[in-house]
């Protein structure tokens, strides 16, 4: 069996050091070479030795194969959660962002009304305390504004607003922060 297993061992040995695309052996690898074939000749034990650190090798291979395999497969589970949790995080700030684009107005105390009429004196006068959805607001200069509703967003008081015009009223949209008529809108109508 030990022949059989040397001679396999040289033909192999010699296909793979010898031909035209292999790699060229120098003289002293050759003869180096040559030494250790004679030995293993001599000696089983020395081939079978070889052939023991041959399988140790492969095991270990195999082993460290498997490793790798168990690390790639970690790393692209972690890579995945990276992912998820990048676009999580990107998700979570544009949601952040229209939620404090929605509250803006009711975290600043900002209320959006609008008015319909202003007079010194009306009939309507004694409605006011109705309901909250219609008051008046005094000028300095006495004249009371009728306003109609209480919207957090400029878009909806301005959809009421039209509602209001087709009916015929001359209608426009107002706002208060902290209880105080704003003098313009400026900014506070992007929402």
């Amino acid at each position: 069996m030990y022949t059989l297993h040397y001679t396999f061992l040289c033909i192999l040995l010699l296909t793979t050091f010898s031909g035209g695309s292999a790699q060229t052996l120098s003289p002293e690898e050759s003869q180096k070479l040559r030494e250790e074939l004679a030995l293993m000749k001599k000696d089983p034990s020395v081939w079978k030795a070889y052939k023991e650190r041959n399988a140790l090798r492969s095991q270990e291979l195999e082993s460290k194969k498997k490793v790798l395999e168990q690390t790639q497969q970690k790393l692209d589970e972690l890579l995945d959660k990276l992912d998820f949790q990048e676009i999580l995080r990107d998700s979570l700030q544009k949601l952040h962002l229209v939620w404090l684009r929605k509250t803006r107005n009711i975290r600043y105390n900002l209320v959006f009304r609008v008015q319909v009429a202003g007079y010194k004196s009306h009939p309507i006068d004694r409605f006011h305390r109705i309901s909250p959805m219609f008051m008046y607001d005094i000028t300095p200069g006495g004249v009371k504004c009728y306003l109609l509703g209480h919207f957090y967003h400029y878009g909806e008081a301005y959809k009421f607003k039209d509602i209001l015009r087709m009916m015929g009223s001359e209608a426009f949209v107002v706002g208060f922060k902290d209880g105080k008529r704003l003098k313009t809108l400026g900014s506070w109508i992007k929402n």
